[in-house]
């Protein structure tokens, strides 16, 4: 296909098709940025693409629904993240594209995926919707919901920290999940505290 044709003829039926073009990564890649360089006119065609579920490349089409920013995309891409289909990496897509759009109708559907996934296989996920959650200023309000949240990223286990001595106890029971481990023996040698 002629992405470069399709795009001066704003043909997003054929943008589409290139899109889900298998045979070349490259005609995928331009019919993507020629659909977000199309920007809102492109976007009831690419939500309508993502609640089908049908095409090859919806994580691309989560990502380009990201790029363009439009709120249009929100139901949709929270449909796509809460879809739970084993194809984490849309799911993720929607997840990231929900941060970028920074609709805060995202926050309560992204507060489910998080609390539902964090300690099962698809972690990458909730990992995923605890930035975007970030992103979006939503906050846990208990302590041992937030050192949950927290322990999601590196750069965040100083707040962890900062709990002192309150945390210690829920930290140990970390040291029992294989997804948790890490986090929380680093967090307790920080903390010092001779109960751990």
């Amino acid at each position: 296909p002629d992405v470069a044709r399709l795009k001066a003829k704003r043909d997003l039926k054929g943008l589409l098709k290139a899109l889900n073009y298998q045979k070349d990564t490259a005609v995928r890649r331009n019919a993507a940025a020629a659909l977000e360089a199309i920007g809102a006119p492109a976007v009831e065609p690419l939500v309508a693409v993502i609640q089908s579920g049908e095409h090859q490349e919806l994580e691309t089409v989560a990502k380009v629904l990201g790029n363009i920013g439009d709120n249009r995309a929100v139901n949709a891409l929270i449909a796509a993240a809460q879809n739970k289909s084993g194809y984490c990496l849309v799911e993720r897509a929607a997840i990231e594209a929900l941060a970028k759009i920074g609709d805060r109708r995202a926050i309560e559907p992204l507060v489910v995926i998080y609390r539902r996934d964090r300690f099962t296989v698809g972690r990458g996920v909730a990992s995923e919707a605890a930035h975007a959650l970030m992103a979006l200023g939503w906050q846990p309000d208990d302590m041992i919901e937030q050192l949950r949240f927290w322990m999601f990223d590196k750069d965040w286990w100083d707040k962890c920290v900062e709990l002192g001595s309150r945390a210690v106890p829920y930290l140990i029971l970390q040291l029992d999940h294989r997804d948790t481990f890490i986090a929380a023996a680093t967090i307790l040698e920080r903390i010092g505290d001779t109960a751990a």
